[in-house]
């Protein structure tokens, strides 16, 4: 059997890769193919998906000063978040490769359901074909790691039951890298983006009636890429190579623990008691008060690839996370810690379509979720 591998044989001629690899503006971690033991499988199973798929949509705004700021985020920063939103949103919507990075498609259909402004849709149309025919198709849906956006391709299924992007979410589910990939690969939370990304694929792949490999073992790694954080940040020993936090990994390993959850009340407890302690433990060790974001690693990486510098435009990959903690809990310190990321956040640079993309993707949950 092929398994699909983390390198960039898939891209045509390397100009797609060499587009995509240049967006990310901090090195991207590099992938491990072998760990020091074998992760221990939490008692998880998605034989009976429970998750709503629906609320992958922005839930529509209905006022654009909102006057609670128990329900809302305070004005001036729910403003800003919005003016962005509209004046970059348009300056970005291209239709160029790299601009679809952290799924563009996903983003725009988003701000057509919060605005209720149907003309969004044809910049997310416009994402899908780009992402889908431009990479997917020609590289028979062997995305790099870094590059699994499935949502925009559902949203874009749901809207406009095109088959394409319903084909093209199995085909990703079933051929992007590390979709069956020996486990031990993938067992350190080093690789933990491209985990989560297969894991939110997969949800959503089996949800359209695929079969898949793998999804059970990649959301227990999920678990225990939270635990193997966690004890880096008390100053204890991952279990794998895995020696640094990066806050918006953890996110996006949330993000895809959270969709695993669904509405099942059980699976969700499971979720908050495991990152709970995690994002906690964030906060104490990287929150950087001044220019009110986190740092992007909770030390300097020994691998040479980032350090305690600020990260405030990954800010709105955070914030939802506190905030899920604040609807789950009733803890008003993680609504004030989601309010503090999301307003700076909001200061961030959106000079382009990833670090726009990076920041309205899972935003739209943060206002949601932080009404409690």
């Amino acid at each position: 059997m092929m398994h699909h591998l983390p390198m960039g044989v898939f891209f045509v001629a390397g100009v797609v890769a060499a587009a995509l690899a240049s967006m990310e503006t901090r090195p991207i971690d590099t992938a491990v193919q072998a760990t020091q033991q074998s992760v221990e499988t939490p008692q998880v199973h998605v034989q009976s998906l429970t998750t709503d798929l629906s609320k992958l949509t922005a839930t529509p705004t209905t006022s654009t000063s909102p006057s609670s700021p128990q329900g809302t985020p305070a004005n001036a920063s729910l403003t800003a978040w919005e003016k962005a939103m509209v004046q970059r949103g348009r300056a970005v919507c291209t239709g160029s490769q790299a601009d679809t990075y952290y799924d563009s498609a996903r983003v725009y259909y988003q701000i057509a359901d919060y605005t209720k402004d149907t003309s969004w849709n044809a910049c997310a149309k416009n994402g899908v074909t780009t992402y889908r025919d431009g990479y997917l198709v020609p590289n028979k849906f062997g995305a790099a790691g870094w590059a699994i956006f499935p949502h925009g391709l559902w949203l874009d299924w749901q809207r406009t039951q095109d088959s394409a992007s319903k084909d093209a979410i199995v085909q990703l589910s079933q051929h992007a890298s590390f979709a069956d990939a020996p486990l031990e690969w993938t067992a350190s939370a080093d690789v933990s983006r491209e985990v989560a990304y297969n894991v939110m694929t997969k949800l959503i792949a089996v949800s359209l009636g695929a079969t898949v490999v793998h999804l059970n073992e990649q959301v227990a790694q999920a678990f225990d890429h939270v635990k193997q954080w966690t004890n880096i940040l008390k100053n204890q020993p991952s279990g794998t190579k895995a020696t640094y936090v990066r806050p918006f990994m953890a996110a996006l390993t949330t993000e895809a623990l959270i969709q695993w959850a669904g509405d099942d009340a059980g699976k969700q407890r499971q979720v908050l008691t495991a990152i709970q302690p995690l994002w906690d433990a964030i906060w104490t060790v990287c929150w950087l008060t001044d220019p009110q974001t986190l740092a992007y690693t909770d030390k300097v990486a020994s691998d040479g690839s980032g350090g305690r510098d600020p990260a405030p435009d990954l800010n709105l990959l955070i914030a939802p996370a506190y905030a899920w903690l604040f609807k789950q809990t009733g803890t008003v310190a993680y609504r004030d810690k989601a309010d503090a990321l999301f307003a700076g956040g909001t200061k961030a640079y959106l000079g382009d379509g990833k670090h726009f993309n990076q920041n309205y993707r899972w935003s739209f949950k943060y206002i949601e979720w932080r009404k409690g």
